[in-house]
């Protein structure tokens, strides 16, 4: 499959100035025609290149988004039926069986839409509220995907740039369950409202099965070791799988490693001048504060995480050495770069923020880290789930019964 690794430099040229001339509204007749020599002979890691370019540019989100649907059903018939060998491995093959089970649940979704077309009934409108709830299980699949395979396709690719328009689309996902659950749990359906957004549900779910098989997963396989596959399919495990069964975990036989330093955490003592503490118990105190605490560098790479027993955002150790940037979702990064800025410039040392999730109310905090001369050295963010906190009463002086 190296043709999954090779492209030509004139013909990434070419579909990027086709697909520039898309966004930008040209006629798209004539693009077609004069590129036609360039899309007929365009492979996955052309369009890879591409985007990443087109996401350089800093295009707007939402037209880069209709733009890049626009290009893609161009090259739909090209990319479908490029050579492509099913994934063996164990990580890939289970995301292709979640894609699987996802679109018997969207054919079986299809038929109560045109029901409820014809008549509003009150079981139909359950029915289908049902099945489009559940659809929030594949989150998980979501998840997996931006948290343990973006990480490595970040490392490996210099054209990786692609994952966080990916990214948007997969928030757009979930944004368009939530709003049809409400539109259907409201007094009045709207009907016309609720076609339009199961349509573009509808569409961009099949979308983001077919960029994933036909496009990213083809590319990735290839371009990971087969360690690297393995680390991939055992960092799933931490967030579950989606609409299929969870599997029996493969016991890989791990790859020697050099050692760079060997310590004995058992018996390794730190001096915090306040105290002394064993390697050991420094992680049982980090693991058991009911906080997640993650540590980013001066350079905003993520260099540690704690894992308690219910963390509230997802880490996966693909996160360890990732740009804390690259961490959260395209439209959001743009609050976190500055606030990293404002630390690194001292013109904050700490900034609060709490956000609604379901039932728990998250408060999240971030410190600037700096040492005895001032200077920025990272950044700490610590996050709890404080609802049964903000629910406190009275006083309580005595242990339970």
């Amino acid at each position: 499959m190296s043709e999954y690794i090779n492209n030509n430099q004139e013909r990434v040229e070419d579909f990027y100035k086709f697909s520039l001339g898309i966004i930008n509204g040209e006629n798209g007749t004539e693009l077609i025609k004069t590129h036609k020599l360039s899309l007929d002979k365009i492979t996955p890691t052309d369009i890879i290149a591409v985007v990443d370019k087109l996401m350089i540019d800093k295009i707007p989100f939402d037209k880069l988004k209709k733009g890049i649907n626009r290009i893609l059903n161009v090259v739909y018939k090209t990319i479908n039926e490029f050579p492509y060998d099913k994934p063996t491995d164990a990580f890939f093959s289970h995301m292709i069986a979640e894609n699987n089970e996802l679109d018997i649940r969207l054919k079986k979704i299809m038929p109560l839409i045109k029901q409820i077309n014809k008549n509003l009934d009150n079981n139909i409108v359950s029915e289908l509220k049902e099945k489009i709830t559940d659809l929030l299980q594949f989150n998980n699949h979501y998840v997996k995907k931006e948290n343990v395979l973006f990480p490595y396709i970040e490392k490996i690719l210099p054209d990786y740039r692609c994952v966080n328009l990916m990214w948007l689309f997969d928030d757009d996902i979930k944004s368009d369950i939530k709003l049809i659950i409400q539109v259907l749990n409201s007094q009045n359906i709207d009907i016309k409202e609720l076609n339009r957004l199961f349509g573009t549900l509808y569409f961009t779910m099949y979308a983001i099965i077919f960029r994933e098989e036909k496009l990213l997963f083809p590319i990735a396989i290839n371009a990971l070791e087969e360690n690297e596959l393995n680390e991939l399919y055992e960092q799933s495990f931490e967030i579950g799988f989606s609409f299929i069964d969870t599997p029996e975990k493969i016991k890989f036989k791990k790859q020697k490693t050099q050692q760079i330093l060997d310590i004995d955490s058992k018996n390794t003592v730190l001096d915090f001048e306040t105290g002394k503490m064993t390697l050991d118990q420094v992680l049982l105190i980090f693991n058991n504060l009911p906080v997640d605490v993650t540590l980013i560098d001066e350079n905003d790479e993520v260099k540690f995480f704690s894992t308690p027993p219910h963390r509230i955002f997802t880490r996966t150790k693909a996160v360890v050495g990732r740009k804390v940037q690259n961490c959260h979702p395209p439209s959001s990064v743009h609050i976190v770069e500055e606030l990293l800025e404002s630390f690194k410039n001292g013109t904050k040392d700490r900034e609060l923020f709490w956000i609604e999730m379901g039932k728990m109310f998250v408060f999240i905090q971030y410190y600037a880290l700096r040492d005895e001369n001032g200077k920025y050295i990272g950044t700490l963010e610590v996050s709890q789930e404080v609802s049964e906190i903000r629910n406190l009463k009275g006083e309580k002086r005595l242990l339970d019964a």
